[in-house]
């Protein structure tokens, strides 16, 4: 029997919108022009960070040039979880807050790591390596028998290079019955499932948790890169 954990060839996951137009189609060749759902393309072996065009942060509205990086990242983050989402803003923000704490445990290893590049970089600038959560994602599951392909909305979706995690948020916005087969559709697909409720929000066990090996995200990424800036070659 095939292992159904197995890495495969993955699908490019769309996420920021509340619903897919009937006739979307991830592997079109340029599926954005018709519809105007973000994409986000993933690759075997390669984790899905903060700095991957996928974000494709806007530029800073009029006034709000000064605006630190992570404060109008975070905002837009929340924009495609919706807006007035309670649950995705306290996600977001606990989420950002473990990033930022783990560069600060680690802050003596990161100098080590980044001292040949003689004052290029910061310890700060590593945040940008960490994974990159995909607001409002729609990830792909088998079909019923004899039904066409279908994807399933999670609020958030983590890819992690060779797998997809999805984060459901708690308390679910779905009646019970419809939670119950949601999970039981993810766990078909093999996809790993985390649950998080506002206590575990504020949690950076939990955080670390979720992202496994990429705790130590800054380790996994050739050289710091901020959001829409250009990355430099590898050396």
């Amino acid at each position: 029997m095939a292992d159904r954990h197995a890495p495969t060839t993955p699908e490019p996951i769309a996420f920021g919108v509340a619903g897919l137009p009937p006739a979307f189609d991830p592997r079109a060749p340029d599926p954005l022009v018709p519809c105007g759902v973000p994409l986000a393309r993933v690759r075997p072996g390669e984790v899905l960070r903060l700095n991957d065009e996928a974000l494709d942060l806007p530029p800073p509205a009029l006034g709000d040039e000064e605006t630190a990086l992570d404060a109008r990242v975070i905002a837009h983050l929340k924009r495609l979880s919706g807006g007035w989402n309670r649950g995705a803003d306290v996600f977001l923000d606990g989420y950002f807050m473990y990033l930022r704490e783990a560069v600060a445990r680690n802050r003596a290893a990161i100098e080590e790591r980044l001292a040949p590049f003689d004052g290029l970089f910061r310890p700060e600038d590593v945040l940008w390596s960490a994974p990159l959560p995909l607001p409002r994602a729609f990830l792909s599951v088998p079909p019923p028998v004899g039904g066409a392909a279908e994807a399933v909305a999670v609020d958030f979706a983590f890819w992690l290079g060779e797998r997809v995690l999805a984060v459901l948020l708690a308390p679910s916005a779905l009646t019970p019955g419809a939670e119950r087969r949601r999970r039981e559709r993810l766990d078909a697909a093999g996809i790993g499932v985390a649950t998080f409720d506002a206590a575990a929000c504020t949690d950076g066990a939990r955080f670390a948790a979720l992202l496994g090996a990429e705790a130590r995200f800054w380790e996994s990424d050739a050289l710091p890169c901020a959001p829409g800036a250009v990355r430099l070659p590898d050396f």
